[in-house]
């Protein structure tokens, strides 16, 4: 090596680059100390050879043309890592050579013309770091890119909702003054944009009250919290032309850009709270009527009750100075009939008169005991003897006493869906003259050859059983279902002289409400009444199933 080339390696070993000197035929003739560290060939090895005898990887790449280039043209090149990738297999912190970073460098290819022994030199300089930093600068002006647009759509988001929202929306700084509105706050108020923004929001309370809002923002900016002014009280804004308006205002902390602000809602509630007022006179109103007709309610049932009472004495009152004369007709009809047997002289017409006489008696005499009876359950004097109680043997009794009126109508009793171990919590007699009621009007207004149906069943509640009888009568009008059960009220089709007096479903009623119990009637689809009622059950029964 001539001495111009020994003292240009000297210079080269002293740098942080690579520098490789290249003779005319493309042989290494100087290598310098920066390239040992990175590829742990020595000089001595690396001296003579080609670049793709140390570097088979670049045989026939661009390295090798921008070689040939610079030594037949004396052009000088550069070869960036961003255009031309890694040329070199050049590793960072690498023990072994090859298990570190693999480096991304650029490469000066420059032609030597003066100096003795070289026709060209490499100068390679470590981009690495540089390259990182710059990715991680283009990262970070790409997250700011993202980020400004991502506020850019935030606060295009923003407007756009503040120019949708149907009401008025400030946002109010620190200071107390207003920053921005939106178009509904320029309807609102009366101002422009540019007249409300810069002007302190004390602009919008009316003159007597702004002393005393003063105190409550400072004391609301100390812990600013997401809440309703005026606590139940009605808050009265103030338009830009001096008239006022009642105002539902909220308040809303945010921060922008790391600065308090006050989202300020105003919704104009004027109509509103006129209607609240109308509303409220109303409800006075109604209240007053309401306790008014109350106490015409309570006076009305008053009087009622004393009527009832009165009807109730009346009747109990009646029907005892009936039974003494009464007695008489009976007992003087009854003496007649037994003249007239014995005396043939008596003319038979008179026989007939003296029995039916006592027919009429016998009727008036049953009319006096219901009308008795009714006075008894309907002022609660009624005593009920409740116990544990077979019902089928209570309606074999019952049917037994209407055999021969049935037999007579030639009428049939089908009591094969009336369970035969049904019991029920009642008072036996009363339940039993219920169902002799409701049987005796069954057979009354049923045609002869009929069938009248007795059935029973538990109801679903467990708790209750049902007895429903039908006939194939006349039936009762649906308007009427319900007033039969009125005392002295007879169903339209069956108010006849053979019709009795309104008195027994009445009873029946009051049996059955008794024993807190139900009952009601209903028309059966062909013809005919079906009246059912209900009864507690008795522990002794067991629902089926």
């Amino acid at each position: 090596m001539n001495g111009a080339l020994a003292e240009i390696r000297r210079f080269a070993d002293a740098l942080a680059n690579g520098v490789i000197a290249l003779d005319a035929a493309g042989r290494v003739v100087l290598w310098n100390h920066w390239l040992v560290n990175v590829t742990g060939i020595r000089p001595e090895a690396a001296f003579g050879q080609p670049l793709a005898g140390l570097f088979p990887e670049v045989a026939g790449s661009r390295l090798i043309e921008a070689v040939n280039f610079a030594i037949e043209r004396q052009m000088p090149s550069l070869l960036s890592p961003a255009l031309h990738g890694t040329l070199l297999a050049l590793y960072r912190n690498d023990p072994d050579r090859r298990q570190g970073t693999r480096m991304r460098h650029m490469i000066h290819v420059v032609p030597l013309v003066s100096l003795s022994g070289a026709a060209c030199m490499l100068q390679i300089t470590d981009m690495t770091a540089t390259i990182t930093r710059e990715q991680r600068l283009r990262t970070q002006a790409e997250e700011l890119r993202l980020s400004n647009l991502e506020l850019a759509q935030s606060q295009q988001r923003l407007a756009s909702v503040l120019s949708a929202a149907p009401f008025a929306i400030l946002i109010v700084g620190c200071t107390g003054r207003i920053e921005l509105c939106n178009a509904s706050a320029e309807l609102a108020l009366g101002y422009t944009a540019d007249e409300l923004c810069g002007q302190s929001v004390d602009c919008l309370v009316p003159h007597g009250r702004r002393a005393a809002h003063a105190l409550h923002l400072a004391h609301y900016l100390q812990a600013p919290e997401a809440r309703s002014m005026g606590g139940g009280r009605r808050i009265s804004a103030l338009r830009k032309d001096g008239s006022e308006f009642i105002a539902e205002i909220g308040l809303t902390p945010m921060l922008v850009e790391g600065e308090q602000k006050i989202l300020v809602t105003v919704v104009d509630i004027t109509e509103r709270a006129r209607n609240a007022d109308e509303l409220e006179r109303y409800r006075y109103g109604l209240e007053q009527m309401v306790d008014e007709r109350t106490l015409e309610a309570e006076e009305a049932r008053r009087i009622a009750e004393q009527a009832s009472e009165a009807k109730s004495r009346l009747l109990a009152n009646v029907s005892h100075e009936l039974k003494t004369p009464l007695h008489a007709v009976v007992s003087f009809a009854h003496l007649g009939e037994e003249r007239c047997q014995g005396e043939t002289a008596i003319p038979p017409r008179i026989a007939q008169y003296f029995s039916r006489i006592s027919e009429s008696a016998a009727r008036l005499e049953e009319l006096i005991h219901s009308l008795l009876d009714l006075s008894a359950l309907d002022a609660g004097a009624a005593i009920f003897v409740r116990a544990d109680t077979a019902l089928t043997p209570l309606l074999a009794s019952v049917l037994a006493g209407l055999g021969e009126e049935a037999g007579r109508k030639q009428l049939a009793f089908d009591t094969s869906a009336f369970p035969a171990d049904i019991h029920a919590y009642c008072d036996a007699e009363r339940i039993g003259e219920a169902m002799r009621r409701i049987l005796e009007n069954a057979l009354q207004f049923s045609p002869p050859g009929a069938c009248i149906t007795i059935s029973g069943q538990y109801l679903a509640a467990g708790k209750e059983i049902e007895i429903a009888i039908a006939d194939e009568g006349v039936g009762i009008p649906e308007a009427e279902l319900e007033s039969v059960f009125e005392a002295f009220v007879q169903s339209s089709r069956t108010r006849t002289s053979a019709g009795g007096k309104g008195l027994g479903l009445a009873i029946c009623r009051h049996i059955v409400d008794s024993h807190g119990g139900r009952i009601q009637a209903a028309s059966r689809d062909g013809g005919g009444t079906e009246i059912r009622f209900t009864l507690p059950l008795s522990a002794a029964s067991t629902p089926a199933g």
